[in-house]
């Protein structure tokens, strides 16, 4: 009963407005105060439908999404949300950073976070953003963007000689190469080994180990197009090339040596006597195993530069002497 008595003087002090002559104007701007003030006589101070629009819009639920959107209202309304709204962080609105609730914070983290931070990490260390990226810096001579030590780009972004076959050899086909201090690379086929001398990267400096000096446009490099030749060539042979035949091999392991060898001239193209065997120990064991303490600056050594191992001394002997 009190609703329509408080609504009657309101419609009454409105039609006595409009009967002074006030233009429907004027009618119009009363009515749009009253349903400013909350002076509707059709709702109540606690209608469902008042409480369900704040909760809406002040809520915590809905404070991510406003946040998200930078709107004004949402400014305007920051100290409701941080009083009222449950998700709301300790720091105040949702505009305040990345100290807000948990629907910012999943924001903040997916966007200016420690996602970020990771990937900014990761792009600027070392390893990612030097050799082996993938893009060619201006000290990089190659880059194919992998870390194979066996292909045609270095660990360090230089060229360097490729067999085509970038898997690594077995040891019993890179036993001779590794006599000689020289990298083992698989043949194509993966059937043999080839060495090669990296340091050695001219022909004098080829000539101090049993590779063979080989240029880039000579005839062993185009008959075979699946290898790769640094600059003007590289120092190589084929591991063939440094083993004894077939009988003298079965001398020398006879006799317990570990490999047989050929006694190869400085430019590995012929040989400067009988095959060699070597025992792998030491001086005090030599000479029961049955070879000869040699050293680089004997007479033997000197008249046969690639009997011993890289220039060390070694325990070897002629398969003729066994």
């Amino acid at each position: 009963m009190t609703r329509p008595n408080r609504s009657l003087p309101v419609r009454r002090n409105l039609s006595s407005v409009l009967t002074y002559g006030s233009t429907p104007l004027l009618a119009i701007a009363l009515l749009g105060c009253f349903s400013a003030s909350g002076g509707n006589p059709d709702s109540g101070p606690g209608t469902d439908s008042g409480d369900a629009d704040t909760s809406a819009t002040q809520g915590g639920a809905t404070a991510p999404t406003s946040s998200a959107s930078g709107s004004d209202n949402v400014d305007d309304s920051s100290g409701m949300t941080t009083s009222d709204g449950p998700d709301d962080g300790p720091d105040g609105g949702p505009d305040d950073g990345p100290d807000d609730g948990p629907g910012e914070s999943s924001d903040t983290t997916t966007g200016d976070g420690q996602d970020d931070s990771a990937t900014d990490e990761s792009t600027s260390d070392g390893a990612v953003a030097e050799c082996g990226n993938g893009v060619l810096d201006d000290d990089e001579v190659c880059d194919d963007g992998n870390l194979n030590e066996l292909d045609a780009c270095t660990l360090t972004c230089e060229e360097q000689y490729a067999s085509g076959n970038d898997f690594p050899c077995p040891a019993d086909l890179a036993e001779h190469c590794a006599y000689f201090a020289a990298q083992c690379r698989l043949t194509e086929n993966g059937e043999e080994s080839i060495c090669y001398w990296a340091d050695s990267t001219a022909a004098p400096a080829c000539d101090d180990t049993p590779g063979i000096w080989t240029p880039s446009d000579s005839g062993y490099a185009m008959a075979h197009p699946e290898m790769f030749f640094p600059g003007n060539g590289a120092c190589i042979t084929e591991a063939p090339n440094l083993e004894c035949s077939g009988a003298n091999a079965t001398t020398c392991d006879n006799a317990g040596a570990a490999l047989c060898l050929q006694s190869l001239q400085p430019d590995g193209l012929g040989t400067t006597g009988p095959d060699i065997c070597w025992w792998d120990v030491n001086e005090g064991a030599c000479a029961g195993a049955g070879g000869v303490w040699t050293t680089p600056a004997s007479g033997f050594a000197q008249g046969h530069p690639n009997a011993l191992p890289a220039g060390a001394a070694a325990c070897i002997t002629q398969v003729t002497n066994l």
